[in-house]
């Protein structure tokens, strides 16, 4: 008899960095809702100012591709380069439909989680994203701490 393993979703910290001030406290607003606690970002740039203090300690990072300073793919980048993403899962947010670019560039980068989420949404389809990567963050959890040693999971 196989045994299944089951893993709930635990509210954690979400970071939201989104320039369109609207959707972004609408964004925030909802994630409350669902029992997370989130510190909404008007851009990269702002994002990095404060979170250098704070140590990246988020569960997700949702962040739109395209803001001014500092793109949401410049934002991905600079956080790999900084080692910051093995266990912190990634989601980019936007109104363009192409996501070639996003997936060339990330491909071949190591990294815990990446997905892409096309603008305008629906809250049901971004809820089920935003669960689906942190359950992968915690599977890996588990491995983890049962000895898996892998680099990738």
């Amino acid at each position: 008899m196989k045994k299944e393993l089951k893993v709930k979703v635990q509210s954690c910290r979400i970071a939201v960095i989104e320039d369109d001030y609207t959707l972004g406290n609408y964004i925030k607003s909802f994630l409350i809702q669902e029992g997370f606690e989130v510190d909404a970002y008007s851009s990269g740039k702002v994002f990095l100012d404060k979170e250098e203090e704070h140590k990246f300690e988020y569960g997700l990072i949702v962040s739109d591709f395209n803001m001014p300073e500092i793109t949401g793919l410049d934002l991905f980048n600079l956080m790999y380069e900084k080692g910051l993403l093995n266990n912190i899962p990634f989601l980019f947010i936007s109104a363009i439909a192409d996501q070639s670019e996003i997936t060339d560039i990330i491909r071949d980068k190591s990294v815990l989680a990446v997905d892409f989420l096309e603008k305008p949404f629906k809250l049901f389809f971004f809820r089920n994203r935003i669960k689906m990567m942190l359950k992968l963050k915690n599977y890996r959890n588990i491995l983890q701490n049962n000895g898996w040693e892998g680099e990738n999971c």
